[in-house]
């Protein structure tokens, strides 16, 4: 049993960490010729309150030139619907060892690499939550720290996420709801039926989306169905579900590629009650749609009352 929980927690973080890696990925190099890039882009670290554990990221300069990078530490909030992470100025986060954000300035020569260990500690009784959080690399050359006019000088920055989760629990139980199905409850029989479901993670920690969506016509006779994308959800956030297809090519013939699309359901002329199913790792959900020809309707009664207009002032004229 032991071993079976540390397998899924390891595969919870494997997987969340790509999720992240997939839908979230803050741009790897800065666009002024000052090259670096930053590993991991995104890490997933859960601390027990009582323990010590450390993070380390890799810097690496592509610039031709000697650059000065300064690292600081950010609060993000996913931006509830794409995971895209919203910075903000500072951190919140209580258990940096050092008790700082900022940290001093590393020089690094052309294609040198240097390493920042983060380090955290919080002490026992730490209540759970989960604190997801970025380290801005700012670069700019060095021979410009000492110029004169400071206002001309040029900077980049790149940036890699870490989502610190501080808990007791070994795996905190899931608490995901589909707040939305995002979709309209009557479709034109031309049109296609749509979905842009919202799941919301009421948990403190971050979930990784499974399961599908299905489509049935009103005799439950399935029509359709999507695997859900293993988007990461971090916790207390909502998130937009997505679904996927599957790639395979001569490059990626062992690890076949995950490749998002959305959730449409077209077909030539749609007619009837459909049954919209929904099942999002523990939780299921259903809602019923309507397709009538509503752009036939719609054309029929424009056309009988523009008739009925021309009728009725052909009379008058007559008259």
């Amino acid at each position: 049993m032991k071993s079976r929980t540390i397998t899924n927690v390891c595969l919870f973080v494997i997987f969340a960490t790509l999720s992240l890696l997939m839908a979230n990925k803050v741009g790897a190099q800065s666009n002024t010729g000052m090259t670096i890039t930053v590993t991991p882009a995104t890490a997933y670290l859960k601390i027990l309150p009582g323990n010590r554990e450390t993070h380390t990221i890799t810097i690496v300069s592509q610039s031709s030139q000697v650059l000065e990078i300064t690292p600081k530490v950010v609060d993000f909030r996913p931006d509830g619907r794409t995971g895209q992470p919203i910075l903000s100025d500072t951190t919140n986060f209580p258990y940096l060892v050092d008790g700082t954000s900022h940290f001093p300035p590393i020089i690094l020569q052309p294609k040198e690499r240097a390493q920042l260990t983060l380090a955290f500690n919080p002490p026992a009784g730490s209540p759970d939550k989960e604190y997801p959080m970025t380290v801005i690399f700012t670069a700019r050359p060095a021979s410009a720290v000492d110029a004169m006019n400071s206002a001309s000088e040029i900077s980049g920055a790149v940036a890699s996420n870490i989502i610190v989760l501080v808990s007791k629990e070994q795996e905190p139980p899931p608490q995901v709801s589909i707040k939305d199905f995002g979709t309209f409850r009557l479709v034109d029989s031309f049109g296609l039926i749509s979905l842009k479901p919202i799941a919301e993670n009421e948990s403190f920690a971050a979930i990784v989306a499974s399961g599908s969506a299905s489509i049935k016509n009103w005799q439950g006779k399935p029509l359709a169905e999507f695997p859900l994308y293993p988007d990461s959800i971090l916790g207390l956030s909502t998130r937009e579900l997505r679904s996927f297809i599957i790639e395979n090519t001569p490059e990626n013939e062992s690890e076949p590629l995950l490749v998002p699309k959305p959730f449409q359901f077209d077909k030539p002329f749609l007619f009837g009650i459909y049954r919209i199913g929904l099942v999002l790792n523990t939780e299921e959900a259903e809602i019923t749609l309507v397709a009538l020809p509503f752009s036939i309707i719609v054309a029929i009664l424009v056309g009988a009352g523009s008739y009925g207009a021309y009728t009725l002032v052909t009379k008058r004229l007559r008259s």
